[in-house]
């Protein structure tokens, strides 16, 4: 019984699938026809590309972006942390402060290297 269960559910699901991406095959956009040497240029909703698509983003936004997640993956961890502190005593205050240490640690280094300095003007 449940093995059916399982199969039905598996050919349903296939079923959907295949169904939509025939739908967004049907109704889905048209790119204009391609002249001689617009085979490589980006399809932008029919409009024409003014400038190169592939543009370079500087390195720094992505140390930001990497010391954002590090400081909200603390916030993830110590939230939990505080809410048991009762419970666990001394443990989870030494466990807080050296997951702390290692945070502060690693935001000064971000700054002795210069990553929050947007003034400068050479890339990291």
């Amino acid at each position: 019984m449940n093995l059916l269960f399982i199969l039905g559910f598996v050919l349903i699901g296939t079923l959907l699938l295949v169904g939509v991406l025939l739908l967004s095959l049907l109704i889905s956009p048209k790119p204009p026809k391609e002249k001689a040497g617009d085979k490589y240029e980006p399809y932008e909703c029919g409009n024409l590309p003014f400038h190169d698509a592939r543009v370079q983003f500087p390195t720094r936004y992505y140390f930001y972006l990497l010391l954002f997640l590090l400081f909200e993956v603390e916030a993830a961890f110590l939230i939990p942390l505080a809410l048991v502190y009762k419970k666990l005593g001394l443990l989870a205050a030494v466990e807080g402060g050296v997951f702390l240490l290692i945070l502060i640690i690693a935001f000064l280094f971000a700054l002795k290297e210069g990553v929050l300095d947007w003034l400068k003007i050479e890339e990291l």
